[in-house]
Parts: structure tokens; C-alpha cells; sequence
């Protein structure tokens, strides 16, 4: 086994710390997309997506997308129940901490094609406030 001095070659520590970050990012590439508030309202007004908002109902703003469902996270379990795991699945709520979660729960469970909208509403509502 080689060691290296990394304080003797820095460049291979950087080298390493890209590998690994590389290998990291493939991994969450594959698994949970992002979309960012620029792209939500494309991608969410596709027809062929499904597109889920997790937070309870007294959380606002409401968003009027004609093919989104409310499904708090707690009720999340028993909604997928009926869903292909194969349907573009897109994930949000208010911060994007529930959605990341839900995300991960969707893939360990065999859903392929899972997205959740970074940042959440939040990120949307900056947005429009730009």
C-alpha cells in the first residue's frame, strides 16, 4: 500500500478530495434529481409528471399546478401504494428538507425516476421576489 505525504504533494490531496466529491455526486445523480426554482414550473406543468407538494395543508403559498397532489409526508406511504415506480416523480415543500427525505425513502423503496425541487417553495418565493 502507498501513502502519501500530503503536505509534501498537495496537488494529490486535491486530486483525492475531487475523486471523492465526483464519486459522491454520481451517486446522488443517480439516484434523487434536483430541480431548481428556474426549471420547477417546466418540469411541474408536464403532464406526464407527478408532481407531489408534502407540506401540511395550512402551509402556504399554495401553488395552482393542475397536476400536483397535496399528500402531506405523513400520508406520503400510503399514496404511493397506486403509483407506477416507474412515473417521473416530482417532490416538494416548503424548504426542501422533507422533500430530500421523501426522495431518499422513494428510491430505497424501487421508485426510478425521482426529483425534488431544491430549496423549496422558498426558493420559488425569492425568485419572484427578484
Amino acid at each position: 500500500m502507498q501513502t502519501i505525504d500530503f503536505k509534501s504533494v498537495p496537488s494529490e490531496k486535491e486530486i483525492g478530495h475531487q475523486k471523492g466529491f465526483s464519486i459522491l455526486n454520481s451517486t446522488v445523480d443517480k439516484t434523487i434529481g434536483i430541480i431548481t426554482a428556474n426549471t420547477f414550473y417546466d418540469e411541474a406543468s408536464n403532464q406526464n409528471n407527478l408532481v407531489i407538494d408534502l407540506r401540511e395543508n395550512y402551509e402556504e403559498p399554495k401553488l395552482e399546478l393542475s397536476n400536483c397532489k397535496s399528500v402531506p409526508l405523513n400520508q406520503l406511504e400510503h399514496f404511493l401504494e397506486n403509483v407506477n415506480k416507474n412515473k417521473k416523480i416530482i417532490l416538494f415543500c416548503q424548504s426542501g428538507n422533507r422533500s430530500f427525505m421523501a426522495a431518499q425513502y422513494l428510491v430505497k423503496n424501487g421508485f426510478t425516476t425521482i426529483f425534488h425541487l431544491e430549496k423549496g417553495v422558498d426558493a420559488l418565493t425569492k425568485q419572484q421576489l427578484q
